[in-house]
């Protein structure tokens, strides 16, 4: 039996380099659309009470773990969700919501625990506290709102240090 060389690899003639490119197109397409079904999912899990399960997350803080993730100036009703991606409850009585704005408005949080793995959003009108929403209207207290680029949310704690702050209209925000 003769020694058969190994045949010469031949080009795909079906592998054109427009094939290439559609397939470059359908990976970037199929990319999009699952991030987009991520965006939903956050979105469905945030109006049903999700849990903040990312301690990498790069807006929390390394002390804490107790971050801004976001503040909805755009609606009628501006909201600022705060997270809990720490090991621990936290004991958030006399932290203050404010505004970098020429208002300086604040939010004082009254007796609240932010649960492990929860969220909290402030809302900037009066309404009845839950577990998960806050109203910032509520009488007796200054509203941290309204927001609008490029002010800042910053949250302190009790002893007045900076736990985490926002840019309003920012990619982070």
């Amino acid at each position: 039996m003769p020694f058969a060389a190994n045949p010469v690899r031949q080009r795909n003639a079906f592998r054109t380099p427009s094939a290439h490119a559609r397939w470059v197109w359908i990976v970037a397409l199929i990319g999009a659309a699952m991030a987009l079904g991520g965006c939903l999912q956050d979105a469905q899990n945030q109006a049903s009470g999700f849990n903040f399960d990312n301690p990498a997350d790069p807006t929390a803080t390394a002390s804490t773990s107790i971050a801004i993730v976001s503040v909805d100036y755009l609606s009628s009703v501006q909201t600022v969700t705060i997270v809990n991606s720490s090991g621990l409850a936290q004991d958030m009585t006399n932290w203050l919501l404010q505004n970098s704005g020429a208002s300086g408005n604040q939010y004082r949080f009254s007796s609240f625990t932010l649960g492990v793995g929860t969220f909290v959003r402030v809302h900037g009108v009066t309404g009845t506290d839950t577990g998960t929403d806050l109203y910032a209207g509520t009488p007796g207290t200054t509203s941290p709102f309204p927001y609008s680029p490029p002010e800042v949310a910053i949250l302190q704690n009790s002893g007045g240090v900076n736990v985490s702050s926002c840019t309003v209209g920012s990619p982070t925000c």
